[in-house]
């Protein structure tokens, strides 16, 4: 049986807090809706992972994995991180954290557990 995007929230708590909280108030949580402001945000979510650990299975799969997912989505292995790529290949008609969410939701679905 596949996981839906609910049993993964319950599950993580950085993707609960992803989906359900920063998705629907961007602005709110960290004053931006800029996906580069957002990339700065989850890199302090990233080192104080690193200091204390949290058991959240889809956290390390994203922090570990989620660059390498955004390069084969748009086929572009540089290593200028996810937020950049999101920007450069936005379509003009998206805001790029519509882009980041979509593309959140995949890799989610995708099964990253290790």
């Amino acid at each position: 049986m596949s996981k839906t995007i609910e049993d993964l929230c319950e599950s993580s708590f950085l993707l609960s807090y992803l989906l359900k909280e920063l998705a629907v108030r961007p602005g709110m949580c960290f004053g931006s809706e800029e996906v580069s402001d957002l990339s700065l945000h989850l890199s302090g979510w990233r080192l104080h992972r690193m200091k204390i650990k949290d058991g959240d299975i889809f956290a390390d799969a994203f922090f570990n994995r989620f660059d390498r997912f955004v390069e084969e989505h748009y086929n572009d292995n540089r290593t200028v991180g996810w937020a950049a790529l999101i920007e450069e290949h936005l379509p003009s008609d998206q805001r790029n954290l519509d882009v980041f969410f979509e593309l959140l939701t995949e890799f989610a679905l995708s099964d990253p557990a290790p």
